[in-house]
């Protein structure tokens, strides 16, 4: 990363602009002249550059840049260390002239019915230094100048504590792209107008920092490409000889597009079978207002989808419950990384929405009752082949919380009246969720609800 930091408490990255065409077209040149090479030979050539350059570190950057970009392959296609294997079990000891070594190498060859000299080749070859470079990307020395200062951007990105969007040609479109990478934010609006976006970095982030950052950054990807918008960063640095981290403020805004990698702005719009609204409305709140990712209109009902994470589970159940009690639908979605584990009684996807999963999860939650107008309860919709086959499974899952809810969900009837009609309730202890035996209701040692005339009547 190369920055200018100023006395004020500003920080800026370095770029390149065409004036430093230069440099980047003799990376690409020697990336193309090295098609075949290995990663030692290239390395070499690179610490070759860098001497002869007043600029090594961007010599150093352009190469890691080209490198990552490009395709290499081992130099053969046996797996190394059982060549190696091989090898060494046949000569306990080291070899020590040059026909004992083609002898082994010969022998060996033999075994997996190649060439010594693929053998010999093989021997490394899963080393980074002995990958041959296969193939280089088709850039233009303006594009890998685009790249580079990219990246200084989202390097410095990754140090910050917060991003703060003061302006933006659609608040919406950027919170929906927010939603949908998990990153932590707050809304600043006057009057219902939204006037900034502030979305908390990854140094302030007590763990996983290196996985938000990266969805950090690529918020910002999507950010730049719109045809407005400025951020201003609190970005945490160490100065030159000092161990400790100082504050720097980074400004960022549109002006400075033109030096970035182009294409436009791309939406996740998946087709669906229902009719989907994808820029809704805010949604009035009674301390502020919600930003929905999307509305699906399910049999003439607008239900409203809402991406979250599990640090606003509370109070994204407190919205739900204030907008259900004005006749609002809404279902909170939430996307889990890493190590996270389901939510246990909400729906939940794994890095990103399955939206077909999704709609059809929606449909069977809501659709036939919408339809005519109802709303879906055990006591109107489940027959008793489905309560006694439903009791069934859920009876076996228990104590298994996760187990037990998953089999709610996946029979699509409202999770806590049907824990209740089967006889069992919600206990809660911070986030986590557990399912226990509500002996009030259907005991499990009382007679089968077989013998009550209608097992789910209140």
């Amino acid at each position: 990363m190369m920055v200018r930091k100023t006395k004020k408490g500003d920080v800026k990255p370095v770029f390149l602009s065409e004036d430093s065409s230069d440099l980047c077209k003799s990376v690409t040149n020697f990336m193309k002249s090295a098609i075949g090479t290995n990663m030692h030979s290239i390395d070499h050539g690179r610490k070759e550059m860098e001497l002869k350059s007043g600029s090594h570190k961007i010599i150093r950057s352009l190469f890691l840049i080209m490198e990552r970009l490009s395709r290499f392959e081992p130099p053969s296609p046996l797996e190394a260390d059982k060549v190696r294997m091989e090898i060494f079990s046949r000569s306990p000891y080291p070899v020590i002239t040059t026909k004992e070594r083609n002898q082994t190498l010969t022998a060996v060859a033999g075994i997996f019915g190649v060439s010594p000299d693929e053998i010999s080749n093989a021997f490394y070859a899963d080393k980074d230094s002995e990958q041959v470079l296969k193939e280089v990307p088709d850039k233009s020395p303006e594009e890998l100048a685009k790249i580079f200062n990219l990246e200084q951007i989202e390097t410095l990105i990754m140090h910050s504590t917060s991003v703060i969007v003061n302006d933006c040609s659609n608040w919406y479109l950027l919170i929906r792209r927010i939603k949908s990478l998990g990153l932590l934010f707050t809304m600043s609006a006057e009057k219902s107008e939204l006037k900034s976006i502030t979305v908390s970095g990854p140094a302030s982030i007590l763990e996983k920092t290196e996985r938000y950052g990266i969805r950090l950054s690529q918020m910002f990807r999507y950010l730049y490409r719109m045809d407005q918008w400025s951020l201003e960063a609190i970005v945490q640095l160490r100065k030159t000889g000092s161990k400790t981290k100082h504050e720097y403020t980074l400004k960022l805004g549109d002006d400075i597009s033109e030096y970035l990698p182009g294409n436009t702005v791309k939406t996740e719009k998946p087709e669906l079978k229902y009719n989907v609204i994808w820029d809704p409305e805010p949604l009035e709140l009674k301390d502020g207002m919600m930003v929905p990712y999307c509305a699906i209109d399910i049999d003439r009902k607008k239900v409203f989808v809402n991406l979250s994470i599990k640090e606003y589970l509370d109070r994204d159940r407190a919205i739900k419950s204030e907008l259900l009690g004005r006749g609002i639908t809404l279902e909170n979605v939430y996307i889990t990384y890493g190590t996270d584990r389901k939510i246990p009684g909400e729906t939940c996807f794994r890095e990103q929405v399955d939206w077909e999963d999704l709609e059809m999860l929606l449909e069977k939650r809501y659709g036939h009752a919408f339809a005519s107008g109802k709303t879906v309860t055990p006591s109107k919709e489940m027959s008793m082949t489905e309560f006694d086959t439903l009791k069934k499974t859920v009876d076996n899952a228990f104590p298994d919380s996760d187990r037990v809810v998953e089999a709610i969900q996946s029979s699509g009837f409202p999770l806590d009246e049907t824990l209740y009609k089967l006889g069992y309730k919600i206990m809660w202890d911070g986030l986590d969720m557990k399912i226990i035996r509500n002996a009030n209701v259907f005991p499990a040692d009382t007679e089968s609800p077989k013998k009550r005339p209608n097992a789910l009547d209140s």
